[in-house]
């Protein structure tokens, strides 16, 4: 079977022009499929006022651009990863791939987005992730880390990802053995006790693990 290398969704203009986040992820999709040719890229997103306001998904947008630049994709499940944010791409990524047998795959986001993805694919896919991260920009706007690092505490604060009023706890929250399967490693402890639960050290050992599980 084809893996699938799925790329987030990111703001694009209103005009529908991708922004420099989307074009990062697209450049890096690109270099894992180059080293992966059997492999399928395939985008997420959908609508949302924060992120593409046009008449045409996101993820539409970035399979023209794909073809512009002479690069096939996967059109496999189109009303599937109509996402408009994380974990919404979290949820509907784990439930195509799971219909379709998928076992390993890989996610490409950003640079600045990788602990807090990391994070919420720990919450909502039992299955190992390949996590990848598109260069920042040079122009990142601040706004967007002040944004990302409000938005990993919350998560943090909270234990886990809250969806319709349920908690999908994170294994840095409910695990006391050892985790199966991350890393180069079969078995990883987790070092952190109840009391250390912190958002720094948290994020800290997240970022540990995004580290890990990519090649």
């Amino acid at each position: 079977m084809s893996e699938f290398i799925f790329v987030l969704g990111s703001p694009n203009s209103d005009e529908g022009k991708l922004s420099d986040i989307s074009l990062a992820r697209i450049e890096c999709a690109i270099a894992i499929h180059e080293r992966k040719p059997r492999s399928s890229i395939i985008a997420t997103g959908g609508f949302g006022e924060h992120f593409n306001t046009t008449a045409i998904p996101h993820r539409e947008l970035v399979h023209r651009h794909l073809a512009g630049l002479g690069y096939s994709f996967s059109v496999e499940g189109a009303e599937d990863l109509l996402s408009s944010n994380t974990v919404e791409d979290a949820r509907m990524i784990a439930a195509f791939t799971a219909s379709r047998g998928c076992e390993n795959y890989a996610v490409v986001t950003s640079e600045f987005h990788l602990a807090r993805c990391r994070y919420i694919f720990d919450c909502l896919e039992p299955k190992r992730v390949e996590l990848h991260g598109g260069n920042d920009p040079p122009n990142l706007d601040p706004a967007i880390i002040k944004h990302e690092n409000k938005a990993f505490s919350q998560l943090v604060d909270q234990e886990g990802v809250m969806i319709d009023g349920v908690l999908h706890p994170h294994p840095a929250r409910i695990l006391t053995a050892p985790l199966d399967g991350y890393g180069a490693h079969s078995r990883v402890e987790f070092p952190l006790r109840e009391q250390e639960l912190t958002f720094t050290n948290v994020r800290k050992w997240v970022v540990g693990r995004t580290a890990a599980l990519s090649p």
